[in-house]
């Protein structure tokens, strides 16, 4: 009883863990900006180049030296006076600003670059997204077609086995039908996987955790021919 109760427990926590996400087309584009590693790694490096900036602006600055003193003179044993001094010094190191300046002209030359790259890489993984999208969404609709082939011809080869046990047909003719099943099932089979395929990569593609179940809500548009 309580291995039983165990294996329920199981199950159940693994279908939880089991996330589920209902895909419109038109998320995709969000989805890949906010969460693809690619993406987001073109992102953390956009991001370095502009705290390298903000560091070699920093050494144009000049820097300030504020400074204070007092000075006391006597004259004789009676008067005495106490004088403040004080005083600011400012520099400019020629050197390391000429030197960053060269350096930062590299950074917003590698700056540019890694944006251009961001675009690439983000433009790349929407189009990508999408083709998988529609790609799945079209083996769906053949899948569907297939197991309403696969409906008929079961029927068609149920009436064949009926006449062929009448002894009105032969044997051959449910023998075809028979074939054609498995050939159906084989392809039914193919599609699943390819199916499993691609969504697995449309799940990396999302930035969405092995396991998360995605659902495709979308329909692809027939054009109707206008004879």
């Amino acid at each position: 009883m309580s291995i039983a109760i165990f294996y329920i427990f199981l199950s159940l926590s693994t279908f939880a863990s089991e996330s589920v996400i209902l895909l419109k087309v038109e998320d995709i584009k969000n989805l890949v900006e906010t969460r693809n590693e690619r993406v987001s790694s073109k992102g953390y490096q956009e991001a370095a180049m502009e705290r390298r900036q903000g560091h070699l602006v920093r050494s144009f600055l000049p820097s300030l030296r504020v400074y204070g003193a007092q000075e006391r003179f006597e004259l004789g044993s009676q008067y005495r006076r106490t004088q403040p001094t004080y005083g600011a010094e400012m520099s400019v190191n020629i050197f390391n600003g000429t030197k960053d300046q060269l350096s930062d002209q590299m950074v917003d030359k590698k700056k540019e670059r890694v944006q251009t790259e961001k675009k690439v890489v983000l433009y790349h993984e929407i189009i990508r997204s999408k083709e998988i999208f529609w790609t799945v969404i079209y083996l769906d609709q053949i899948s569907e077609s297939l197991a309403k082939i696969k409906e008929l011809n079961t029927k068609n080869l149920n009436s064949a086995q009926k006449r062929a046990r009448a002894g009105v047909t032969t044997r051959a003719d449910a023998f075809e039908f028979e074939i054609k099943n498995t050939e159906i099932e084989r392809d039914i089979a193919q599609i699943a996987m390819q199916k499993k395929i691609y969504l697995r990569e449309l799940t990396v593609l999302l930035g969405y955790d092995e396991g998360t179940d995605i659902r495709l809500d979308g329909e692809l548009q027939h054009q109707e021919s206008m004879e």
